[in-house]
């Protein structure tokens, strides 16, 4: 049907606004086009479907979010402003399957692995298990796609896989005593020096315990939460230990050409485990932190040459690997380059090393073993160098060193009082950071000064990202004795690197911003909330944008949808530009008519009452409309649809949701002082959200849990003034909805919509970066930083001076 069907988005997030003229919303806030296959309505993409012969494809169009049509109620939504982890109506996926396997199953579970199987396969494994055997003897030339689920372990298999060698009969996590002092001894005897296992975290066999599979890729095996875990695997009798890399990319490249390729890296809180062979795997923990302890004499010749002041820190830094020596000397006195303080402090801060082969300055070789830190530590805002030139091989000095490390962890400048008596010889743009770096006891003074210019050792550099370490993990407190995980000031650091890295994928993936959910207003508002420096261009280009869209539809962006106006009304207000007179036209116009925004449904009113509220607008006359918008009006609007004891839903009758309720509580924060009714109905939400907050501390819409439902959450609460990292309500087995947030964070700024190996629920799949989900963690992070700082809240825009 050219010409007939009017979508966004691509691939998993591809939405189908209207077809043949009838769109969303035009028969009632329920209404929009859903599609099934053969009957069934996924609850995907259908750019994600994968069609078969015979398949037979159906449009429809509903009334009441699929009830009308059959449809399952997680069937997906009929659109509206974002919500997170609601799928869309039009949204598809291929013929998948997933088994649970019986708990009480007695005989070994076998599943057979077709030939030419479409789609995908989720297997779910419980702890209690028999064994369970993949059999592939008629698929070792093109294996499925496959999940399988055992506890915290996930393993999957990318489809058209081949089995080199191996047998047909494959275990899947086939445990293995943990407690065993046979294996104990096994793991203990291959590590070096005077590190020794803690104890054994998991272990299980893939394949078979007395022979070898062989395949022509990777493989994943995921262990949630293993973040600190160590993993290895046995083959022969032998065990060996698994390299870990900072990255995906750098294991990749680390064993390129080698027939047989494992490898480790940490993602957010995960241990993930690549290999193209199956055997024996073991995940453990070391005691070299926490009980052994490093000899340095037998570590380095030249030990004797470390300062006392600087032996601990030596210690700690070389026991967690990112402090090493060279030619078996450490040379303690030795400068310190730009480029090896930049990797010392990387490492120390667990910023993943840039994973691709780009580089932001002419003098940083793409070939250079310090390109990925240094662009890490650029992507993340901490490091800015000279024009196009980071001067790698510069000695740092002390004033250098101060100023990268306040930005790293992201210190307030105007809390340094410390005054050295050297200040004035500390360079201008410095002397604040020496300030802060002082206060924060970071950095110490020489004798009554600090000695700007001087030259940072090696010792002196472990010393300092030891102790930014500690500031990182523990705030103010080095020592650690501050409860839970209400560190603000070391999450805060985490935040700001998340955002400036953020920042940085944002104006790469959407170089232009258009009038659109994505790709558009919402990446605007984060940006130009984040107090970044933003080039003025970007902003040009969103306005020329929407220029040339309000004068092509002549001021009217949808008859229905006037969510599309609030969006536009949030970008300009963030940018300092008129909403009265956008390309000639006034957008508050169109929230004047009551009966016209709430055709939408409870998105509507929401968006009305946030954008109107942003720079407290007045609401214009409503030229011939029915009923005058009023603020009691839409605060009343959205009390009515709220759900007694819980939250609120898209579709009225329907189960609370996370997204809409922390967004209705985001429309009516500023009225919680002013009205005993709106805090009534706000309490109760906040009760509702903590009570289905997830273990990891994250949220779950339509049975995933996903990065865009901890985001509208973290606006929520920043939007009342709650801390979403140490209110106690919001932390979940010491997990905040902060943590749960950064753990859907890609290395390259991005952030899945839902992370690898977890149940999908219709947006972008498991795994897959998505620009929607980048975009609402960008401004949820941006929310809480804001929050911190003392700020206006994140749709409070009265802060913004207007811009001509």
């Amino acid at each position: 049907m050219p010409g007939k069907v009017r979508a966004i988005g691509s691939g998993p997030t591809r939405y189908v606004q209207g077809i043949d003229g009838l769109s969303e919303f035009d028969r009632g806030s329920g209404s929009g086009w859903m599609y099934s296959v053969n009957g069934v309505f996924p609850n995907y993409s259908a750019d994600s479907y994968t069609l078969k012969p015979n398949d037979v494809v159906a449009w429809r169009y509903t009334l009441d979010l699929g009830k009308d049509l059959g449809a399952p109620s997680d069937g997906g939504n009929s659109g509206g402003a974002p919500t997170g982890g609601t799928g869309g109506a039009g949204g598809g996926s291929s013929a998948d399957t997933v088994i649970d396997v019986p708990k009480d199953q007695q005989q070994d579970y076998v599943l057979k692995a077709g030939k030419d199987q479409q789609g995908s396969i989720t297997l779910n494994i419980p702890d209690a298990a028999p064994k369970v055997v993949l059999n592939v003897a008629e698929a070792k030339d093109g294996l499925p796609q496959l999940t399988a689920n055992k506890g915290n372990l996930i393993f999957t298999i990318g489809k058209g896989t081949k089995l080199v060698s191996g047998g047909s009969a494959i275990e899947l996590f086939a445990a293995m005593d943990t407690a065993d002092a046979k294996l104990l001894a096994l793991v203990d005897g291959s590590l070096t020096g005077d590190v020794s296992v803690d104890a054994i975290r998991q272990a299980f066999t893939m394949g078979a315990a007395d022979q070898s599979f062989l395949f022509d890729a990777p493989l994943t095996i995921t262990v949630k939460g293993g973040k600190g875990q160590l993993a290895g695997y046995i083959e022969g009798g032998v065990f060996t230990p698994i390299p870990l890399f900072a990255s995906d990319e750098e294991g990749k490249q680390a064993t390129k050409g080698s027939e047989k390729i494992t490898y480790a890296y940490v993602d957010g809180s995960d241990l993930v485990i690549k290999t193209n062979h199956f055997t024996s795997f073991v995940t453990y923990t070391t005691k070299k932190q926490e009980q052994a302890s490093v000899d340095l004499s037998k570590r380095y010749a030249d030990a004797d040459r470390i300062s006392a002041w600087a032996l601990e820190s030596v210690k700690e830094a070389t026991m967690q690997g990112f402090l090493q020596g060279s030619g078996g000397k450490l040379n303690p006195q030795a400068a310190v380059t730009r480029a090896e303080f930049v990797k010392l402090l990387v490492s120390a801060l667990g910023i993943p090393a840039d994973s691709g082969s780009s580089t932001s300055f002419k003098d940083v070789p793409g070939s250079a073993w310090y390109r990925p830190y240094v662009q890490a530590a650029y992507k993340a805002g901490f490091v800015t160098g000279d024009g196009d030139r980071f001067n790698p091989n510069d000695t740092i000095t002390r004033e250098q060193m101060a100023a990268m490390v306040v930005r790293a962890l992201a210190l307030d400048p105007a809390a340094g009082t410390a005054a050295p008596a050297d200040l004035k010889k500390v360079s201008p743009w410095a002397q604040s950071a020496v300030q802060a770096i002082l206060a924060a006891q970071i950095m110490n003074g020489e004798g009554s000064g600090f000695n700007p210019a001087g030259k940072v050792t090696r010792e002196m550099a472990a010393v300092v990202a030891v102790r930014s370490q500690a500031y990182l993990h523990n705030g103010a407190d080095p020592s650690g004795s501050g409860s839970g995980s209400s560190s603000d000031k070391g999450k805060q650091a985490a935040a700001e690197r998340q955002i400036a890295l953020t920042a940085s994928y944002l104006q790469k993936t959407v170089p232009s911003p258009a009038v659109s959910t994505l790709g558009g207003e919402w990446t605007v508002l984060g940006l130009a909330r984040s107090g970044l420096a933003i080039p003025a261009s970007y902003y040009d280009a969103y306005e020329a944008n929407l220029k040339q869209t309000l004068e092509a539809k002549s001021g009217v962006l949808h008859s229905v949808k006037y969510t599309e106006y609030d969006r536009v009304i949030l970008a300009l207000s963030a940018m300092g530009k008129s909403v009265t007179n956008a390309a000639g036209y006034s957008l508050l116009e169109k929230l004047a008519d009551f009966d016209a925004l709430t055709k939408q449904g409870i998105n509507g009113p929401i968006f009305a009452l946030i954008a109107l509220d942003s720079k407290q607008y007045a609401i214009p006359a409503a030229s011939g409309a029915k009923t005058q918008t009023t603020r009691e009006l839409l605060v009343d609007y959205i009390l009515k649809r709220h759900a007694g004891g819980g939250g609120w839903a898209l579709g009225e009758g329907s189960a609370s949701d996370p997204d809409v309720t922390a967004m209705a509580i985001q429309a009516l924060a500023p009225y919680a002082g002013s009205s005993k009714e709106v805090r009534s109905a706000i309490d109760e939400a906040l009760a509702w959200l903590s009570a289905n907050q997830q273990a990891d501390g994250g949220f779950a819409s339509n049975g995933a849990n996903n990065a865009e439902s901890a985001a509208q959450v973290v606006v929520a609460l920043t939007g009342l003034g709650i801390d979403p990292h140490a209110d106690a309500r919001f932390v979940k087995n010491g997990h905040s909805a902060i943590d749960a947030l950064l753990g859907f964070a890609a290395a390259d700024g991005g952030f899945y919509h839902v992370k690898t190996g977890e149940a999908g629920n219709g947006g972008a799949a498991p795994g897959v970066e998505d620009p929607m989900a980048a975009d609402q963690s960008m401004y949820a992070l941006v929310a809480y930083d804001r929050l911190l700082k003392g700020q206006t809240r994140l749709y409070d825009m009265t802060d913004v001076k207007a811009v001509l």
